[in-house]
């Protein structure tokens, strides 16, 4: 765990911890529909997102050199901006943990994600970021 977050989250239990670095998204939260990525030119990826937030589903194309550019650009483009201050990634039992300290008007927050894949939790960090910030 990142020293900035580790000493924040002394004497977290578990599920508070979860609770509050990894929240579900509550009912209109953004949440990832899906995501996929396809070879560009330039040493670019085409991104393709379905994003489920404020009750409704929205689709974005969007180019770059890496999913977590990539996603957002889509984020603020969807008007949830945030910007990764700090990026962790370590192998854990279940997979990757992945750890995002973010910043959104002038507010900071870790947040985190399990996944067995890096890419998927690196997203779904990102997208825990992005509730935890933004959410109305």
């Amino acid at each position: 765990m990142p020293r900035g977050l580790r000493a924040q989250a002394q004497g977290m239990s578990w599920t508070d911890f979860v609770d509050r670095y990894s929240p579900s998204p509550s009912s209109g939260g953004l949440r990832l529909g899906s995501w996929s990525m396809t070879e560009g030119r330039a040493g670019l990826h085409d991104y393709d997102a379905i994003l489920e937030f404020d009750g409704r589903t929205r689709a974005f194309r969007t180019s770059g050199p890496g999913p977590i550019g990539a996603l957002t650009a889509v984020l603020h483009e969807a008007g949830r901006s945030i910007e990764i201050l700090s990026f962790h990634q370590q192998p854990v039992t279940e997979g990757t943990a992945t750890f995002v300290h973010c910043e959104h008007d002038g507010r900071r927050h870790w947040a985190m994600a399990i996944s067995d894949r890096p890419t998927d939790s690196a997203l779904r960090a990102v997208i825990a970021a992005a509730n935890i910030l933004t959410d109305r």
